[in-house]
């Protein structure tokens, strides 16, 4: 899921969201990559396989959700890293419960 940060800042609080896309803290590719030890390509790759939902800036910077990270990086475990896809599964789903329609 890739949204502008446009979208990313005028999208609307919903009711029972402790925290709205607009207000999570987005850090940039780079120091993504950095505190994950992946590259940006990989983080790239992910995005693509719709595992890693993004948000980009009209200056065409690519930034992660500081929760995904904190996700992938709590998912770690001795000598082995958990797997993307069952991360992102468990993002979207944490988020898709708190979305309350109107």
């Amino acid at each position: 899921m890739t949204v502008t940060a446009t979208e990313a800042r005028t999208s609307g609080t919903r009711r029972g969201d402790a925290r709205a896309p607009h207000e999570e803290r987005l850090v940039p590719f780079p120091e993504a990559a950095g505190r994950l030890g992946r590259s940006t390509d990989t983080l790239r790759l992910w995005h693509d396989a719709g595992h890693f939902p993004t948000v980009v800036t009209p200056g065409d910077q690519w930034s992660a959700y500081e929760s995904v990270i904190d996700a992938v990086l709590a998912s770690a475990r001795p000598g082995q890293a958990g797997q993307i896809k069952q991360i992102a599964r468990d993002w979207f789903a944490a988020r898709a419960k708190k979305v309350v329609t109107l």
